[in-house]
């Protein structure tokens, strides 16, 4: 029987080297990233093999790895570079549907232009798109926020983050090198899970759950390894847990990680589906469930199968689009809808004239009667066999035939405000609820339940304010700029019915949602409010504390203090 080779001292010596390797700073990016696609590897065949012949298995991979690295070493300046492809897209907030990417409009994504070397991924509120790039792996930018995708120098995948939280997992063995670029902070990516967060101007933060980074900014290089993150412009790493910031991007990084699985190319159930016609900026929904996706020309995707969408736009009739989606298959529809038809009122009915005997005759208007005159009658003048004309077709009242046609959404929205302005309130809530009633998919319809849940808190009916303001978070879009100011109202609602408890969990949720919005100013203002009221004078120096981090320069800076003082008496 043959005796096995001892290969421990190898084995060992081997795991030195590779150790001594990954310990070093990620100088140079193409051999880091080499080194953590080896590691990686090892560790997926230590996963797979059995206990009693990973030692075996690993030297016989080890040396592989080793041959594997040496020709990457000598093939790296000479290996062709994948394009770009197209960057399947999810998005949060909209069942079933998922929301409108990219940019909306002439130059949205198209079947066409899926071959483009630069996206742009544009979300608004708090919205959360997702991509699944190939190539590199699975990324969500936090709205509200700005990210372009394109090639860069040396060929690598360059991340442009104007602003917003990106989240990031970067696949080792996908061979593809990624930076990310936001502000004047530039970050190196190697094989990781990561997060850079731009929301707060110049001051880019930078953690790190899995793997390693390398962040340069100013003209400081420095390693940031897991569990780590980098404040603005610190130039030391600090634990995740030792900053509120770490442990909210530790949180956020793992939930990503979580969803990444679902929206991966290989595995994803959606199609993106191209819809553009006549007129534009029509607004399309689901016809069974109603959900508005968006404004024409829109790019969407949806699951794979039967869907049948609905197409309204003021001044024309609505239309509804039945289209099957075929999975790996970019599909693109397209409508034109019919103007609704002009209604005129018939003419006002006027009695009719009698033909008048040829001696009475004269220029004058059929209407008016000939004025007695003592001059001798004029000649008589030969006039056609036809009736006289009728009232209408007078030269001094030229004939117009009134046009009577329904208001559109646009009209009776102008028409409110114009009725707020001259404070006819009663006229503003029945043109807007008069939109609601007959435009409800429009996009004014979100705004219109706004205002006329604002009216009625004015006029003393809360409950009917609640309401509206139910239905309107009900439909509205995840991303709509009246979320925020609908659910203070909700909160102020709350308050005016004295529900304290109802009211403080209200502004705690809205804090949540909207974290840098006007609102979240307001809100964290009226909940130390609260605490004081309650003498809960330690929360109310917590909740200060916070709003002078958040809101440095906000509206109610000044009146922190004289508020705090009501702590001392």
């Amino acid at each position: 029987m043959t005796r096995p080779l001892d290969l421990s001292p190898q084995l060992a010596q081997s795991m030195a080297l590779l150790a001594r390797a990954t310990a070093q700073g990620p100088d140079d990016i193409a051999r880091a990233r080499m080194r953590v696609q080896v590691q990686a590897r090892l560790d997926a065949i230590d996963a797979e093999a059995p206990a009693r012949r990973r030692s075996r298995v690993r030297v016989v991979a080890l040396v592989a790895a080793a041959a594997a690295l040496l020709l990457l070493a000598t093939l790296v300046a000479k290996r062709p570079q994948p394009s770009l492809r197209a960057i399947a897209l999810d998005a949060s907030g909209a069942t079933p549907a998922l929301l409108p990417y990219l940019s909306a409009g002439p130059g949205g994504l198209s079947p066409g232009r899926l071959g483009k070397r630069q996206r742009r991924i544009v979300v608004s509120g708090t919205a959360v798109a997702r991509a699944q790039i190939p190539g590199v792996g699975s990324v969500a930018l936090v709205g509200p926020g700005e990210l372009a995708i394109r090639r860069g120098a040396g060929a690598a995948i360059e991340l442009s983050l104007s602003r917003g939280l990106l989240l990031a997992q970067v696949d080792p063995l996908a061979g593809e090198r990624v930076r990310v670029i936001a502000s004047r902070t530039r970050v190196e990516v190697i094989g990781t899970v990561f997060a850079v967060d731009a929301r707060d101007g110049d001051r880019v933060h930078v953690a790190v759950t899995r793997g390693r980074v390398a962040v340069s900014r100013a003209r400081v290089r420095v390693s940031l390894a897991a569990g780590h993150v980098l404040h603005g412009d610190e130039s030391t790493p600090r634990s995740n847990g030792s900053s509120a910031v770490g442990r909210a991007l530790a949180a956020r990084l793992i939930r990503h990680v979580r969803s990444a699985p679902a929206i991966a190319p290989d595995s994803a159930d959606a199609v993106t589906l191209v819809v553009r016609g006549q007129p534009s900026a029509a607004l399309v929904s689901l016809a069974d469930g109603g959900a508005a996706l968006g404004s024409t020309p829109l790019a969407v995707r949806l699951a794979r199968g039967r869907a049948r969408l609905r197409v309204d736009a003021p001044g024309h009739s609505s239309v509804t689009l039945d289209v099957t989606l075929r999975r790996g298959q970019a599909a693109e529809i397209g409508f034109a809808l019919e103007r609704h038809p002009v209604v005129v009122d018939p003419p006002r009915a006027t009695p009719r004239a009698r033909p008048l005997r040829r001696e009475h005759r004269s220029r004058r208007s059929p209407v008016r009667p000939p004025v007695p005159s003592m001059a001798p009658a004029p000649a008589p003048v030969k006039h056609s066999a036809r009736p006289a004309r009728p009232a209408a077709a007078s030269p001094s009242r030229p004939a117009t035939a009134s046009l009577s046609r329904p208001a559109t959404a646009r009209e009776l929205y102008r028409a409110a405000e114009a009725a707020m302005r001259r404070g006819q309130r009663a006229t503003a809530r029945s043109k807007l609820t008069e939109l609601v009633q007959r435009f409800p998919h429009d996009q004014r319809a979100t705004s219109a339940r706004f205002e006329i849940a604002r009216l009625s808190l004015a006029a003393g009916a809360p409950d009917r304010a609640l309401g509206e303001l139910r239905r309107m978070l009900r439909d509205a879009s995840p991303t709509h700029v009246l979320l925020a100011p609908a659910r203070l109202l909700v909160c102020r609602v709350h308050l005016e019915r004295k529900r304290l408890t109802r009211a403080e969990r209200c502004l705690t949720a809205l804090l949540a949602r909207h974290p840098r919005s006007l609102q979240a100013d307001d809100a964290l203002f009226v909940m130390l409010r609260l605490a004081l009221r309650r003498r809960d004078c330690a929360r109310a120096h917590t909740l200060a504390a916070r709003y002078r981090q958040s809101f440095p320069r906000g509206r109610h800076i000044a009146a922190l203090a004289a508020q705090l003082r009501r702590c001392a008496r």
